[in-house]
């Protein structure tokens, strides 16, 4: 991604074992599509492909809407916010659809 703050450092920062709880890996978790989410934007990011990132999202973002406020202060929520923040505001600058741009959650791109 061009343009935007640094989003290589959160590429790698999202997966670091000192962020990433090794429990979120298990497809059983709940948190498991949360990640998922995260290292698809990641992928997409990586390929240029920002078409369908605002989707990926706000499905990552109401994910973290139901957190409890114990969960929200995980170290990884509170990269996977910013990381989506991120993204969210460069997304919005793109040539995309009125539709795709809707789907980003306005409280993400302040």
């Amino acid at each position: 991604m061009n343009n935007i703050d640094d989003p290589g450092k959160y590429h790698k920062m999202l997966n670091r074992k000192d962020i990433l709880p090794g429990i979120y890996l298990r497809r059983n978790h709940k948190f498991h599509p949360l990640v998922c989410c995260v290292n698809n934007m990641i992928g997409l990011s990586l390929a240029e492909n920002y078409e369908e990132i605002p989707v990926i999202i706000s499905r990552a973002y109401k994910i973290l809407l139901d957190c409890s406020d114990e969960e929200r202060d995980q170290e990884y929520m509170k990269v996977v916010k910013e990381y989506l923040a991120l993204v969210a505001k460069y997304a919005f600058t793109l040539d995309l659809s009125d539709e795709k741009k809707g789907l980003l959650p306005p409280s993400l791109l302040q």
